[in-house]
C-alpha cells in the first residue's frame, strides 16, 4: 500500500498512508477516495464519498428557489449558478477518481506482489510457552 500512496503522491495528488488504507483527498467539501485491500478476495476496494458536494447543490438550489419566490431573480440566477459549478465540480471529480484507479490498477499489473499477503503460519516453535 505504501507504493501506491507513492505513487500517487508523485503524480501530484493529496494521498497519505493511515493504518494500511490509502486516503486520497480531493477538493471541495469532504470528496475523498480511499483504497483499501481486501484480503479474503485479493483485490483492492475502492471507496469515494460525495456527501458533501451533494448537501451544497441541494442548498444552493433551494437558496435559489428562496429568492425567486421573493423575486429575487439576481441572487437566485447567482445560486444557481454555484449549483452548476458544484456538479461540475462533481463530475471532475469522477474523472480524477477513474484516472487514479486507471494509475494504481497499471501498478498493481505491473507489481503484482501487492496484492499478495504475507501471513505467518504459527508452528510449535514459533508459538512461546509460558
Amino acid at each position: 500500500m505504501k507504493l501506491i500512496a507513492n505513487l500517487l503522491q508523485q503524480s501530484g495528488e493529496n494521498a497519505q498512508l493511515k493504518s494500511s488504507h490509502v486516503h486520497v483527498k480531493l477538493s471541495f467539501f469532504t470528496s475523498k477516495l480511499i483504497i483499501k485491500k481486501d484480503i479474503a478476495t485479493n483485490r483492492l476496494i475502492y471507496s469515494y464519498n460525495q456527501f458533501g458536494d451533494m448537501i451544497a447543490i441541494i442548498v444552493f438550489c433551494a437558496f435559489a428557489g428562496t429568492c425567486m419566490s421573493k423575486g429575487d431573480f439576481t441572487y437566485a440566477m447567482f445560486n444557481i449558478g454555484i449549483a452548476l459549478a458544484a456538479a461540475t465540480g462533481c463530475i471532475i471529480k469522477e474523472i480524477k477518481v477513474a484516472a487514479i484507479k486507471q494509475q494504481v490498477n497499471a501498478l498493481v499489473e505491473k507489481h503484482p506482489e501487492i496484492l499478495t499477503t504475507k501471513l505467518q503460519r504459527l508452528t510449535p516453535y514459533s508459538v512461546s510457552s509460558r
